[in-house]
């Protein structure tokens, strides 16, 4: 859920189901007045995880990718370039396969500049009713520096193991990251 702060526009990131059924991601754009909403499906997104609003006005999307990987050549997520400048919008890859992201839940640009991800670093990112604590990928959360404007595009970790848990959201207030993070997800018949 984001504004496009050219437009007024409020952007909903819709998964399309919920798990464990696969995803059908679209992003709904709620135009205030007069008010109109549009959905636009997303063909390239896997597990969509969070949005972002460049200056340009096109939008930055994490992608957890497959959440079932058969091995790991599917283990990464990426971050996707959704220009909606297009028609129909167009959807890029920015990262190449091999980079330590797995579950982008927070895209933030600072006013420097700066892109932050914030990487939940679990798939499957939604976890298993049938085995919860089984996880093809778990790696430790954590905040990188993204550079996308480097050829290729360089992601680098920002902080240590042990800093977050489940961490599903951040923003920016100035030059500081606000991160929220639950903690563990409760589970059926798990105390």
């Amino acid at each position: 859920l984001t504004v496009d702060p050219a437009t007024g526009d409020l952007l909903v990131l819709d998964r399309g189901g919920r798990p464990p059924q696969a995803a059908a991601p679209s992003i709904v754009t709620v135009r205030p007045d007069p008010l109109t909403v549009t959905r636009t499906k997303l063909t390239s997104v896997r597990e969509p995880l969070s949005l972002a609003v460049e200056p340009d006005g096109t939008l930055l999307l994490g992608d957890g990718g497959d959440q079932d990987p058969a091995g790991p050549d599917g283990f990464a997520g990426t971050l996707r370039r959704i220009d909606r400048h297009t028609t129909p919008w167009t959807e890029t890859a920015l990262l190449p396969a091999a980079n330590p992201l797995v579950a982008p839940t927070g895209l933030v640009r600072t006013r420097a500049g700066t892109l932050y991800v914030l990487d939940a670093g679990l798939k499957p990112f939604f976890p298993s009713t049938d085995d919860p604590f089984i996880c093809p990928v778990a790696e430790h959360a954590a905040i990188y520096v993204v550079d996308l404007t480097a050829s290729p595009p360089t992601v680098v970790r920002t902080t240590g193991p042990g800093q977050f848990v489940y961490p599903t959201g951040m923003t920016a207030a100035g030059d500081d990251l606000i991160v929220s993070d639950p903690g563990q997800p409760r589970h059926l018949g798990l105390s």
